[in-house]
């Protein structure tokens, strides 16, 4: 199904459809997702909103318990594919019945577990390996401080609304890099 730019536009905010959700959900739910990087999202996104995420406890990645990808799992259990791969509902309703397979797996200590690091640095890495290249390219090194003075910088600062501690995630993913780039040479930048 598609939706034109204007039904988007129209839409409510996440932060109003976050709310809905999670009185929706209540205290008794489990999330289900094939692969992390849906919850690594949710949990990116309720950061951006400023949405606490302690909500997020019962997080169930369906690949810890199924091989390959959803269409393969299904064939594997001898199970009839409900509509369209890649549609939202249809996955949905083909991983539920992956799951009434296994209805065991919802007891599971086997959660997904969020990667504070990873959330706090997940979207600027590129950024941090961008700046570096291009210094490099210019004969040049990048520093912590020009890093953070960059506008584009700033502002993953300011939309992700990163603690001092999170910066400090930050800088630690941008001594790694520096050291990746530059070997011993970061070394002694670093301790300048």
């Amino acid at each position: 199904m598609r939706h034109s730019k204007n039904t988007l536009l129209e839409s409510d905010n996440f932060i109003k459809v976050a709310k809905k959700f999670i009185d929706f959900c209540g205290t008794d739910y489990a999330l289900l997702a094939w692969g992390g990087s849906d919850f690594f999202n949710l949990f990116v996104d309720c950061k951006i909103n400023n949405i606490a995420n302690d909500w997020l406890v019962n997080l169930y990645d369906l690949t810890s318990f199924f091989e390959g990808g959803l269409q393969q799992a299904l064939v594997e259990h001898k199970l009839e594919p409900i509509g369209q791969h890649h549609s939202a509902l249809d996955d949905a309703l083909n991983a539920a019945q992956l799951v009434k397979l296994k209805p065991e797996l919802l007891e599971s200590d086997s959660r997904f577990v969020p990667n504070h690091f990873k959330i706090c640095t997940g979207g600027i890495k590129k950024w941090i390996g961008l700046l570096m290249d291009q210094a490099k390219n210019e004969g040049q090194m990048l520093t912590w401080n020009q890093f953070i003075e960059d506008k584009n910088t700033q502002t993953y600062f300011s939309i992700m609304q990163l603690s001092s501690e999170e910066i400090d995630m930050v800088r630690t993913l941008f001594n790694k890099f520096l050291t990746m780039k530059y070997g011993r040479k970061a070394k002694k930048l670093q301790l300048a």
